[in-house]
């Protein structure tokens, strides 16, 4: 599902729309970029961590370069405020993959999920 009104661009989802299609068993994958500790701290469960935060702030690829996700599978792309997810989502697009960014990150999506855990500093 893409969601798209005038706050978000057609390549964004919401934690509430993440959250249905999980919920659905809809065919996503969810990739978390965020620094390797900061994954372990607090992590989306069923995720994948690809410690990808650094690179995509040198305008590299990095690991992602190497990421291959299964056919007809929708990715979705998070770190902690969705900004270089966005960036991690458009490069992956450019690879043919479809790939969409959570909107606020990992900590909208703690805010959405009512939760106490917060994302290590």
């Amino acid at each position: 599902m893409i969601v798209s009104n005038e706050s978000l661009n057609q390549f964004e989802i919401t934690p509430n729309g993440l959250k249905a299609q999980l919920d659905d068993a809809d065919k996503i994958e969810i990739i978390d970029i965020r620094r390797k500790s900061d994954y372990e701290a607090f992590h989306i469960p069923g995720s994948i961590h690809i410690d990808a935060y650094q690179a995509l702030h040198d305008y590299r690829p990095g690991p992602l370069a190497h990421y291959s996700p299964t056919e007809g599978i929708t990715v979705v792309t998070v770190c902690y405020v969705g900004i270089t997810s966005q960036v991690a989502a458009q490069y992956l697009r450019t690879q043919g993959i479809q790939a969409l960014s959570l909107v606020g990150g990992i900590d909208l999506w703690l805010r959405a999920a009512n939760t106490n855990q917060r994302w290590a500093n």
